[in-house]
C-alpha cells in the first residue's frame, strides 16, 4: 500500500496522460517522422541538380 501512495504521490499527472496515450497514433507520428527525414535528406540532391553548373 504504501508503495501505490508514493508513486501517486511522485506522479500526479500520470493519471491524466491514459486519454492521451489511448488516442496516440505511433504509426502516424512514425509517417510523417520518416517523410520529413526523406525530405531533408533529398533537397541537397535537388539543389544539387537545379544549380547551374559554372
Amino acid at each position: 500500500m504504501v508503495s501505490i501512495v508514493c508513486r501517486r504521490k511522485n506522479f500526479p499527472a500520470s493519471r491524466a496522460l491514459g486519454p492521451v496515450l489511448a488516442d496516440y497514433d505511433g504509426a502516424a507520428e512514425l509517417d510523417q517522422g520518416i517523410s520529413i527525414l526523406l525530405a531533408g535528406l533529398a533537397a541537397p540532391l535537388i539543389r544539387e541538380k537545379t544549380t547551374p553548373k559554372q
